[in-house]
């Protein structure tokens, strides 16, 4: 049989094989245990049922464009392919351009919503699950596309039609047996990150707009952020948001890590119950100075996703290391995951962890001193690394 083309995204990186956790029913068995700097790791997941092993799909095309391509003429195909190599589940980017006619509007486009149950009912067919990552950043078919997501942190309006565009995929796709849960990323969710590297009139605009100065009014006070800038505020309105290399942008990105979970993540869950989000698991680098580090900046705020049924992440052999151009053994390989995967538990718990971007191989332009598992040696990490993945994950 015709093996599937799978293609993947330049912009994020997506990898041909990411490893899903069996399906967890209430009050399946948790067993084992670990540490994280000395400390025990009590609950992590023990075996119980059938690994869910899933692959991206973008038929021949890749991520930003294969809504645009006649992908129903190939799908059955690549399906059926994909369970006789012994996949039992398929990924699929939703992103929110193209699947609504405008960022004010939250109904689906009839056509792109009749492809997305074919393609679902075909995933059935061929006896595959169905993984939904929703509000994907970009669509070929609409320019600037990518845009559109930024007008979410600007403009409450945008944001609202945002929410009713997930409440609108989860009514199309709720009767559809096969679709095991959704995800939104961080990364489709990062634009202000790059605010503190606008003029400082800017910034002091932008503190206003995307409620960072409320938010500061409704956790902090005056002389806390006055302190954490180093400099003296009269009031709120004087508060700008950072500059990048400010030791305050470590206070801005708690802002983001609390707004991406009560102003994003809660409100879609509520319209389309099996959500769960990407998590940023990366550290950020927060500097006293230009070349000084004061400290690294961990999302954790961000991790605990009430009521999520499952926990999406992502990984590559860079996470953790030194990124000089090294090349990792396997084993090394595994202690970075086994570690980054410990980390996770102890603040997720039991949750099981799904890891939708499993990077083994990545090699992204601008970061060609990531390090890297030689080619030939892949296949001998996977193999070493199926002890963490079947006790610290759930695939």
């Amino acid at each position: 049989m015709k093996r599937p083309l799978l293609m993947f995204s330049g912009l994020l990186a997506l990898v041909a094989m990411a490893w899903f956790s069996w399906r967890m029913l209430p009050g399946a068995p948790f067993s084992g245990s670990g540490e994280v700097d000395g400390q025990p790791i009590t609950s992590v997941p023990g075996p119980g049922g059938p690994y869910l092993k899933g692959a991206h799909w973008f038929g021949e095309a890749w991520a930003a464009n294969f809504w645009n391509t006649r992908l129903l003429e190939r799908a059955a195909e690549d399906f059926s392919a994909l369970r006789e190599d012994g996949f039992n589940t398929v990924v699929l980017v939703v992103p929110w351009a193209g699947f609504s006619s405008s960022q004010a509007d939250g109904t689906l486009v009839p056509q792109r919503a009749d492809r997305l149950l074919s393609l679902i009912d075909l995933a059935a067919d061929a006896d595959l699950d169905v993984v939904l990552r929703i509000s994907f950043a970009y669509d070929a078919s609409v320019p600037r596309s990518g845009r559109w997501l930024n007008q979410l942190w600007l403009d409450e309006g945008v944001r609202q039609a945002w929410v009713r565009y997930i409440g609108s995929l989860w009514s199309l796709v709720e009767d559809r047996d096969n679709v095991l849960f959704g995800f939104v990323s961080w990364e489709d969710l990062w634009a202000p990150e790059r605010m503190g590297e606008e003029p400082p009139e800017r910034r002091l605009e932008l503190a206003y707009e995307i409620g960072y100065q409320q938010w500061l009014a409704r956790y902090s006070s005056l002389e806390a952020v006055s302190r954490r800038y180093g400099r003296a505020f009269l009031a709120w309105h004087e508060v700008p948001i950072p500059h990048r290399l400010e030791p305050a942008f470590g206070l801005f990105f708690d802002f983001i890590d609390h707004a991406w979970i009560e102003r994003f993540f809660k409100p879609a869950q509520a319209v389309f119950p099996p959500l769960t989000m990407e998590i940023r698991v990366d550290e950020d680098p927060v500097w006293n100075a230009p070349g000084e580090l004061a400290y690294w900046h961990s999302h954790e705020l961000s991790w605990h996703l009430p009521g999520a049924s499952w926990t999406a992440v992502y990984w590559s052999p860079a996470m953790g290391g030194e990124n000089r151009g090294e090349t990792l053994t396997p084993d090394v390989a595994v202690d970075q995951l086994t570690l980054k995967l410990k980390q996770l538990r102890a603040v997720t718990g039991d949750r099981p962890i799904f890891i939708d971007q499993f990077r083994v191989e990545d090699y992204t332009p601008g970061y060609e001193l990531n390090g890297r598992i030689p080619r030939e040696r892949v296949g001998e990490f996977l193999a070493a690394a199926r002890p963490a993945l079947e006790s610290l994950t759930h695939g």
